[in-house]
């Protein structure tokens, strides 16, 4: 029973591992790309741009008013694409310029393979456990039986 339970693990482990890997390889792979005068909204000093993984803002404003990102304090832009100005911008349209990382081909299959992976540990794993734990419990039945025959 042993080399069941040893496999078991060692299958879980290398699983484990395995995401971890595709994981990082899918972060890495991805492409940077540069965007010029998308169009957000702001308002209550808040918007968002139509990209995740934003890494710098060149510019930031509208015909009455902007900043580059020399001007701190006037506009942050999270990883999320989340966008927060200060006071001086009022509600409405502004332009932004910025590069994010995009998902290249690669990312995008690096991300299906761990979608499709993931239910092995939520789904099939337990089963086996399982199956492996009545397995033991029946062969001690059956031993128990087994012996008082003699």
């Amino acid at each position: 029973m042993y080399p069941v339970i040893a496999i078991l693990i060692f299958t879980g482990v290398l699983l484990g591992v395995g995401l971890l890997v595709l994981d990082s390889l899918g972060t890495s792979v991805k492409d940077s790309t540069s965007l010029v005068n998308e169009s957000v909204a702001i308002a209550g000093a808040a918007g968002t741009t139509a990209n995740d993984d934003v890494t710098a803002v060149a510019y930031f404003g509208n015909s009455s008013i902007s900043c580059t990102p020399a001007d701190t304090g006037c506009v942050n832009v999270t990883s999320g694409g989340v966008i927060s100005t200060n006071s001086s911008f009022a509600n409405g349209t502004y332009q932004i310029s910025y590069t994010y990382d995009a998902d290249s081909t690669a990312t995008t299959t690096v991300s299906s393979v761990s979608s499709a992976l993931s239910p092995i540990g939520s789904t099939w794993m337990p089963l086996l456990v399982t199956v492996i734990a009545l397995a033991i419990v029946l062969g001690l039945i059956m031993r128990s039986f087994g012996a008082s025959r003699k």
